[in-house]
Protein backbone atom coordinates (compact mmCIF):
# COMPACT_ATOMS: atom_id res chain seq x y z
CA UNK A 1 0.00 0.00 0.00
CA UNK A 2 1.34 3.44 -0.91
CA UNK A 3 2.06 6.09 1.69
CA UNK A 4 -0.76 8.21 0.24
CA UNK A 5 -3.25 5.37 0.52
CA UNK A 6 -2.19 4.68 4.10
CA UNK A 7 -2.80 8.32 4.97
CA UNK A 8 -6.25 8.19 3.37
CA UNK A 9 -7.21 5.13 5.39
CA UNK A 10 -5.88 6.66 8.58
CA UNK A 11 -7.99 9.74 7.93
CA UNK A 12 -11.15 7.65 8.01
CA UNK A 13 -10.08 5.39 10.87
CA UNK A 14 -12.84 6.43 13.31
CA UNK A 15 -15.62 5.79 10.80
CA UNK A 16 -13.99 2.55 9.73
CA UNK A 17 -13.62 1.25 13.28
CA UNK A 18 -17.28 1.96 13.92
CA UNK A 19 -18.30 0.32 10.64
CA UNK A 20 -16.32 -2.83 11.36
CA UNK A 21 -18.20 -3.29 14.60
CA UNK A 22 -21.51 -2.97 12.77
CA UNK A 23 -20.95 -4.85 9.51
CA UNK A 24 -21.60 -8.26 11.04
CA UNK A 25 -24.85 -7.03 12.62
CA UNK A 26 -27.44 -8.35 10.20
CA UNK A 27 -30.58 -6.23 9.98
CA UNK A 28 -33.43 -8.71 9.34
CA UNK A 29 -35.76 -5.91 8.23
CA UNK A 30 -33.60 -5.46 5.12
CA UNK A 31 -34.50 -9.02 4.10
CA UNK A 32 -38.09 -7.79 4.15
CA UNK A 33 -37.12 -4.83 1.95
CA UNK A 34 -35.54 -7.25 -0.50
CA UNK A 35 -38.75 -9.29 -0.38
CA UNK A 36 -40.79 -6.22 -1.31
CA UNK A 37 -38.38 -5.47 -4.16
CA UNK A 38 -38.79 -8.92 -5.70
CA UNK A 39 -42.58 -8.76 -5.29
CA UNK A 40 -42.59 -5.48 -7.21
CA UNK A 41 -40.55 -7.03 -10.01
CA UNK A 42 -42.89 -10.03 -10.02
CA UNK A 43 -45.88 -7.70 -10.23
CA UNK A 44 -44.63 -6.04 -13.40
CA UNK A 45 -44.13 -9.38 -15.15
CA UNK A 46 -47.51 -10.72 -14.02
CA UNK A 47 -49.02 -7.65 -15.63
CA UNK A 48 -48.19 -9.26 -18.98
CA UNK A 49 -50.37 -12.27 -18.08
CA UNK A 50 -53.47 -10.34 -16.96
CA UNK A 51 -53.42 -8.21 -20.09
CA UNK A 52 -57.19 -8.52 -20.65
CA UNK A 53 -57.46 -5.75 -18.03
CA UNK A 54 -55.38 -2.91 -19.56
CA UNK A 55 -55.61 -0.56 -16.57
CA UNK A 56 -54.65 -3.23 -14.07
CA UNK A 57 -51.85 -4.44 -16.34
CA UNK A 58 -50.52 -0.88 -16.69
CA UNK A 59 -50.53 -0.32 -12.92
CA UNK A 60 -48.78 -3.65 -12.34
CA UNK A 61 -46.26 -2.69 -15.01
CA UNK A 62 -44.84 0.00 -12.74
CA UNK A 63 -43.40 -2.73 -10.53
CA UNK A 64 -40.16 -2.58 -12.53
CA UNK A 65 -39.16 0.09 -10.02
CA UNK A 66 -38.41 -2.78 -7.68
CA UNK A 67 -35.10 -3.18 -9.51
CA UNK A 68 -34.12 0.31 -8.37
CA UNK A 69 -35.00 -0.67 -4.81
CA UNK A 70 -32.63 -3.63 -5.24
CA UNK A 71 -29.94 -1.22 -6.47
CA UNK A 72 -30.32 1.10 -3.47
CA UNK A 73 -30.16 -1.83 -1.07
CA UNK A 74 -27.15 -3.34 -2.84
CA UNK A 75 -25.27 -0.04 -2.87
CA UNK A 76 -25.92 0.45 0.84
CA UNK A 77 -24.94 -3.05 1.96
CA UNK A 78 -21.84 -3.34 -0.23
CA UNK A 79 -20.60 0.11 0.76
CA UNK A 80 -21.00 -0.59 4.46
CA UNK A 81 -19.06 -3.85 4.12
CA UNK A 82 -16.27 -2.31 2.05
CA UNK A 83 -15.75 0.60 4.45
CA UNK A 84 -15.56 -1.83 7.35
CA UNK A 85 -12.76 -3.81 5.72
CA UNK A 86 -10.70 -1.08 4.04
CA UNK A 87 -7.49 -1.88 5.95
CA UNK A 88 -7.87 -5.64 5.57
CA UNK A 89 -4.78 -7.02 3.73
CA UNK A 90 -7.14 -9.41 1.94
CA UNK A 91 -9.61 -6.66 1.12
CA UNK A 92 -9.99 -7.43 -2.59
CA UNK A 93 -9.72 -11.19 -2.19
CA UNK A 94 -12.37 -11.27 0.51
CA UNK A 95 -14.80 -9.05 -1.36
CA UNK A 96 -14.56 -10.64 -4.79
CA UNK A 97 -14.58 -14.23 -3.54
CA UNK A 98 -17.66 -13.61 -1.40
CA UNK A 99 -19.48 -11.71 -4.15
CA UNK A 100 -18.45 -14.29 -6.71
CA UNK A 101 -19.82 -17.13 -4.62
CA UNK A 102 -23.12 -15.28 -4.23
CA UNK A 103 -23.69 -14.45 -7.90
CA UNK A 104 -21.57 -16.41 -10.33
CA UNK A 105 -22.52 -20.07 -9.65
CA UNK A 106 -26.26 -19.59 -10.06
CA UNK A 107 -25.91 -16.97 -12.77
CA UNK A 108 -23.60 -19.06 -14.94
CA UNK A 109 -25.62 -22.21 -14.33
CA UNK A 110 -28.77 -20.34 -15.36
CA UNK A 111 -27.25 -18.71 -18.47
CA UNK A 112 -25.58 -21.87 -19.75
CA UNK A 113 -28.65 -23.94 -18.87
CA UNK A 114 -30.93 -21.55 -20.78
CA UNK A 115 -28.56 -21.57 -23.74
CA UNK A 116 -28.65 -25.37 -23.88
CA UNK A 117 -32.42 -25.52 -23.37
CA UNK A 118 -33.08 -22.97 -26.11
CA UNK A 119 -30.71 -24.80 -28.45
CA UNK A 120 -32.54 -28.09 -27.85
CA UNK A 121 -35.98 -26.44 -27.99
CA UNK A 122 -35.19 -24.84 -31.35
CA UNK A 123 -34.93 -28.36 -32.82
CA UNK A 124 -38.38 -29.46 -31.66
CA UNK A 125 -41.08 -28.62 -34.16
CA UNK A 126 -43.96 -28.15 -31.72
CA UNK A 127 -41.90 -25.82 -29.53
CA UNK A 128 -40.75 -23.88 -32.60
CA UNK A 129 -44.37 -23.46 -33.66
CA UNK A 130 -45.40 -22.33 -30.16
CA UNK A 131 -42.58 -19.77 -30.03
CA UNK A 132 -43.27 -18.51 -33.56
CA UNK A 133 -46.97 -18.01 -32.73
CA UNK A 134 -45.89 -15.63 -29.98
CA UNK A 135 -43.21 -13.86 -32.00
CA UNK A 136 -40.38 -15.36 -29.95
CA UNK A 137 -36.95 -16.42 -31.10
CA UNK A 138 -35.48 -19.53 -29.50
CA UNK A 139 -31.95 -18.20 -29.79
CA UNK A 140 -29.96 -15.71 -27.74
CA UNK A 141 -29.73 -12.33 -29.44
CA UNK A 142 -25.99 -12.11 -28.70
CA UNK A 143 -23.14 -14.64 -28.61
CA UNK A 144 -23.00 -16.60 -25.35
CA UNK A 145 -19.65 -15.03 -24.45
CA UNK A 146 -21.38 -11.63 -24.03
CA UNK A 147 -23.57 -13.05 -21.27
CA UNK A 148 -20.65 -14.79 -19.62
CA UNK A 149 -18.73 -11.48 -19.51
CA UNK A 150 -21.72 -9.44 -18.25
CA UNK A 151 -21.66 -7.04 -21.21
CA UNK A 152 -24.99 -7.87 -22.84
CA UNK A 153 -26.66 -4.79 -21.39
CA UNK A 154 -24.20 -2.57 -23.29
CA UNK A 155 -24.79 -4.21 -26.65
CA UNK A 156 -28.56 -4.18 -26.95
CA UNK A 157 -30.32 -7.49 -26.44
CA UNK A 158 -33.84 -8.77 -26.19
CA UNK A 159 -34.40 -12.42 -25.42
CA UNK A 160 -35.35 -14.79 -22.60
CA UNK A 161 -32.29 -13.66 -20.61
CA UNK A 162 -33.52 -10.09 -20.53
CA UNK A 163 -33.65 -10.02 -16.73
CA UNK A 164 -29.84 -10.28 -16.54
CA UNK A 165 -29.28 -6.62 -17.45
CA UNK A 166 -29.42 -5.51 -13.81
CA UNK A 167 -26.75 -8.04 -12.81
CA UNK A 168 -24.49 -6.49 -15.44
CA UNK A 169 -24.84 -3.07 -13.82
CA UNK A 170 -24.02 -4.54 -10.41
CA UNK A 171 -20.97 -6.37 -11.77
CA UNK A 172 -19.69 -3.20 -13.44
CA UNK A 173 -20.22 -1.39 -10.13
CA UNK A 174 -18.20 -4.06 -8.31
CA UNK A 175 -15.24 -3.49 -10.64
CA UNK A 176 -14.86 0.18 -9.73
CA UNK A 177 -16.42 0.81 -6.33
CA UNK A 178 -14.06 -1.27 -4.14
CA UNK A 179 -11.05 0.45 -5.71
CA UNK A 180 -12.42 3.94 -5.03
CA UNK A 181 -13.24 3.14 -1.41
CA UNK A 182 -9.83 1.57 -0.88
CA UNK A 183 -7.75 4.36 -2.43
CA UNK A 184 -9.64 7.57 -1.64
CA UNK A 185 -10.92 9.31 1.46
CA UNK A 186 -14.62 9.12 2.21
CA UNK A 187 -14.95 12.86 1.65
CA UNK A 188 -13.47 12.54 -1.83
CA UNK A 189 -15.61 9.53 -2.60
CA UNK A 190 -18.74 11.39 -1.53
CA UNK A 191 -17.91 14.26 -3.89
CA UNK A 192 -17.45 11.82 -6.76
CA UNK A 193 -20.77 10.16 -6.00
CA UNK A 194 -22.67 13.43 -5.80
CA UNK A 195 -21.23 14.58 -9.13
CA UNK A 196 -22.06 11.21 -10.74
CA UNK A 197 -25.59 11.34 -9.33
CA UNK A 198 -26.13 14.85 -10.71
CA UNK A 199 -24.75 13.87 -14.12
CA UNK A 200 -26.97 10.80 -14.51
CA UNK A 201 -30.16 12.64 -15.59
CA UNK A 202 -28.03 15.00 -17.68
CA UNK A 203 -26.67 12.02 -19.62
CA UNK A 204 -30.19 10.77 -20.21
CA UNK A 205 -31.34 14.17 -21.42
CA UNK A 206 -28.36 14.26 -23.77
CA UNK A 207 -29.24 10.87 -25.18
CA UNK A 208 -32.90 11.89 -25.44
CA UNK A 209 -31.92 14.84 -27.63
CA UNK A 210 -29.65 12.58 -29.67
CA UNK A 211 -32.50 10.07 -30.12
CA UNK A 212 -34.80 12.87 -31.32
CA UNK A 213 -32.24 14.10 -33.84
CA UNK A 214 -31.72 10.56 -35.19
CA UNK A 215 -35.44 9.67 -35.11
CA UNK A 216 -34.80 6.75 -32.75
CA UNK A 217 -38.10 5.21 -31.66
CA UNK A 218 -39.19 5.49 -28.04
CA UNK A 219 -38.94 1.72 -27.35
CA UNK A 220 -35.34 1.67 -28.61
CA UNK A 221 -34.47 4.85 -26.70
CA UNK A 222 -36.05 3.51 -23.51
CA UNK A 223 -34.34 0.13 -23.85
CA UNK A 224 -30.97 1.89 -24.05
CA UNK A 225 -31.34 4.18 -21.05
CA UNK A 226 -33.01 1.44 -18.97
CA UNK A 227 -30.47 -1.33 -19.57
CA UNK A 228 -27.16 0.46 -20.15
CA UNK A 229 -24.90 1.01 -17.16
CA UNK A 230 -23.98 4.68 -17.85
CA UNK A 231 -27.65 5.70 -17.94
CA UNK A 232 -29.00 3.78 -14.96
CA UNK A 233 -26.63 4.36 -12.06
CA UNK A 234 -28.70 6.74 -9.94
CA UNK A 235 -30.07 4.20 -7.47
CA UNK A 236 -26.88 2.29 -6.84
CA UNK A 237 -25.07 5.62 -6.35
CA UNK A 238 -27.76 6.78 -3.93
CA UNK A 239 -27.51 3.53 -1.99
CA UNK A 240 -23.73 3.93 -1.79
CA UNK A 241 -24.11 7.47 -0.44
CA UNK A 242 -26.58 6.14 2.12
CA UNK A 243 -24.00 3.55 3.16
CA UNK A 244 -21.31 6.18 3.71
CA UNK A 245 -23.52 8.61 5.62
CA UNK A 246 -24.93 5.78 7.74
CA UNK A 247 -21.43 4.66 8.70
CA UNK A 248 -20.52 8.23 9.63
CA UNK A 249 -23.73 9.19 11.47
CA UNK A 250 -25.52 5.93 12.36
CA UNK A 251 -28.55 6.57 14.54
CA UNK A 252 -28.14 10.36 14.47
CA UNK A 253 -31.50 12.00 15.02
CA UNK A 254 -31.04 14.54 12.20
CA UNK A 255 -31.04 11.75 9.59
CA UNK A 256 -34.56 10.50 10.24
CA UNK A 257 -36.43 13.63 9.10
CA UNK A 258 -34.15 13.81 6.05
CA UNK A 259 -35.11 10.28 5.11
CA UNK A 260 -38.77 11.11 5.73
CA UNK A 261 -38.62 14.12 3.42
CA UNK A 262 -36.83 12.10 0.76
CA UNK A 263 -39.58 9.47 0.77
CA UNK A 264 -42.34 12.12 0.84
CA UNK A 265 -40.82 14.05 -2.07
CA UNK A 266 -39.70 11.01 -4.05
CA UNK A 267 -43.13 9.35 -4.19
CA UNK A 268 -45.02 12.15 -6.02
CA UNK A 269 -41.98 12.76 -8.22
CA UNK A 270 -42.06 9.11 -9.28
CA UNK A 271 -45.79 9.30 -10.00
CA UNK A 272 -45.36 12.44 -12.11
CA UNK A 273 -42.42 10.99 -14.00
CA UNK A 274 -44.29 7.73 -14.66
CA UNK A 275 -47.31 9.63 -16.01
CA UNK A 276 -45.21 11.78 -18.34
CA UNK A 277 -42.47 9.23 -18.99
CA UNK A 278 -42.91 9.30 -22.76
CA UNK A 279 -43.15 13.07 -23.09
CA UNK A 280 -39.57 14.22 -23.07
CA UNK A 281 -37.35 15.48 -20.30
CA UNK A 282 -39.62 14.42 -17.44
CA UNK A 283 -38.98 10.75 -18.14
CA UNK A 284 -35.24 11.38 -17.92
CA UNK A 285 -35.70 12.20 -14.22
CA UNK A 286 -37.56 8.99 -13.35
CA UNK A 287 -34.59 6.94 -12.14
CA UNK A 288 -33.36 9.86 -10.04
CA UNK A 289 -36.80 10.24 -8.47
CA UNK A 290 -36.93 6.50 -7.74
CA UNK A 291 -33.52 6.62 -6.08
CA UNK A 292 -34.64 9.48 -3.83
CA UNK A 293 -37.82 7.61 -2.86
CA UNK A 294 -36.15 4.28 -2.14
CA UNK A 295 -33.13 5.76 -0.37
CA UNK A 296 -35.49 7.59 1.95
CA UNK A 297 -37.48 4.41 2.55
CA UNK A 298 -34.41 2.27 3.28
CA UNK A 299 -33.11 4.99 5.58
CA UNK A 300 -36.38 4.98 7.51
CA UNK A 301 -36.24 1.18 7.74
CA UNK A 302 -32.83 1.50 9.38
CA UNK A 303 -34.58 3.55 12.07
CA UNK A 304 -37.20 0.83 12.56
CA UNK A 305 -39.92 2.11 10.21
CA UNK A 306 -42.52 -0.53 9.25
CA UNK A 307 -40.64 -3.13 11.29
CA UNK A 308 -43.86 -5.05 11.94
CA UNK A 309 -44.26 -5.66 8.20
CA UNK A 310 -40.66 -6.17 7.19
CA UNK A 311 -40.02 -8.82 9.84
CA UNK A 312 -42.81 -10.97 8.45
CA UNK A 313 -41.37 -14.48 8.04
CA UNK A 314 -42.78 -15.06 4.55
CA UNK A 315 -41.60 -11.67 3.29
CA UNK A 316 -38.12 -12.22 4.67
CA UNK A 317 -38.00 -15.65 3.05
CA UNK A 318 -38.90 -14.05 -0.29
CA UNK A 319 -35.95 -11.75 0.27
CA UNK A 320 -33.63 -14.67 0.92
CA UNK A 321 -34.60 -16.56 -2.24
CA UNK A 322 -34.97 -13.39 -4.32
CA UNK A 323 -31.91 -13.97 -6.51
CA UNK A 324 -33.10 -17.29 -7.86
CA UNK A 325 -36.68 -16.04 -8.05
CA UNK A 326 -35.51 -13.00 -10.03
CA UNK A 327 -33.81 -15.23 -12.62
CA UNK A 328 -36.44 -17.95 -12.91
CA UNK A 329 -39.82 -16.25 -12.82
CA UNK A 330 -39.60 -14.15 -16.04
CA UNK A 331 -39.04 -17.31 -18.10
CA UNK A 332 -42.03 -19.06 -16.53
CA UNK A 333 -44.24 -15.97 -16.85
CA UNK A 334 -43.16 -15.55 -20.46
CA UNK A 335 -44.36 -19.04 -21.31
CA UNK A 336 -47.66 -18.67 -19.43
CA UNK A 337 -48.54 -15.44 -21.21
CA UNK A 338 -49.87 -17.58 -24.06
CA UNK A 339 -53.67 -17.55 -24.07
CA UNK A 340 -53.89 -20.77 -26.13
CA UNK A 341 -51.75 -22.52 -23.52
CA UNK A 342 -53.81 -21.06 -20.66
CA UNK A 343 -57.02 -22.20 -22.39
CA UNK A 344 -55.66 -25.75 -22.39
CA UNK A 345 -54.61 -25.59 -18.75
CA UNK A 346 -57.67 -23.70 -17.49
CA UNK A 347 -60.66 -24.09 -19.85
CA UNK A 348 -62.72 -21.33 -18.26
CA UNK A 349 -65.28 -18.99 -19.79
CA UNK A 350 -63.81 -15.89 -18.13
CA UNK A 351 -60.55 -14.76 -19.73
CA UNK A 352 -59.62 -12.72 -16.66
CA UNK A 353 -60.12 -15.66 -14.28
CA UNK A 354 -58.11 -17.83 -16.66
CA UNK A 355 -55.30 -15.26 -16.54
CA UNK A 356 -55.44 -15.13 -12.76
CA UNK A 357 -55.08 -18.91 -12.65
CA UNK A 358 -52.09 -18.60 -14.98
CA UNK A 359 -50.56 -15.97 -12.70
CA UNK A 360 -51.03 -18.18 -9.64
CA UNK A 361 -49.43 -21.10 -11.49
CA UNK A 362 -46.49 -18.93 -12.59
CA UNK A 363 -45.89 -17.71 -9.02
CA UNK A 364 -46.17 -21.24 -7.61
CA UNK A 365 -43.72 -22.73 -10.09
CA UNK A 366 -41.28 -19.83 -9.60
CA UNK A 367 -41.43 -20.17 -5.83
CA UNK A 368 -40.84 -23.91 -5.97
CA UNK A 369 -37.87 -23.54 -8.31
CA UNK A 370 -36.33 -20.66 -6.34
CA UNK A 371 -36.78 -22.45 -3.01
CA UNK A 372 -35.18 -25.62 -4.39
CA UNK A 373 -32.31 -23.62 -5.84
CA UNK A 374 -31.68 -21.82 -2.56
CA UNK A 375 -31.83 -24.97 -0.44
CA UNK A 376 -29.89 -27.38 -2.62
CA UNK A 377 -27.67 -25.23 -4.84
CA UNK A 378 -27.08 -21.73 -3.47
CA UNK A 379 -26.84 -22.46 0.28
CA UNK A 380 -24.09 -25.11 0.03
CA UNK A 381 -22.06 -22.72 -2.11
CA UNK A 382 -22.67 -19.79 0.22
CA UNK A 383 -21.31 -21.82 3.11
CA UNK A 384 -17.96 -21.81 1.32
CA UNK A 385 -17.61 -18.09 2.11
CA UNK A 386 -16.39 -18.79 5.63
CA UNK A 387 -13.77 -21.21 4.32
CA UNK A 388 -12.50 -19.39 1.24
CA UNK A 389 -12.84 -15.78 2.40
CA UNK A 390 -13.27 -15.66 6.20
Amino acid sequence: MTQQASAVLAEDAPAETHARSQTSAHNPALDGVRGIAILLVLMTHLGAIVRSQPVLSAVMGTGWLGVDLFFVLSGFLITRILIATRTDPRYYHRFYVRRGLRIWPLYYAFVVGMYLLLTLASRVGSIQHFAASRGQDLHLSLPLICYLLFIQNLLGFGDMLGMTWSLCIEEHFYLIWPVLLRRLSLETVKKILWVAFALSPVLRVGYYLFALSRHISYPDYHATIYHSTPFHLDSIIAGSLLGIYWVEHEGSKFLRPIFGWMAAIGLPLCVICLIFERTGFVGCLLYSAASVLFTGCVGLVLFGWQKWLLLNRQLRYMGKISFGFYLFHPVIVDILQSHPLLHKLFPLSSVFVMELCGAVLAVSLSLALAAASFAWFESPILRLKSRLAP
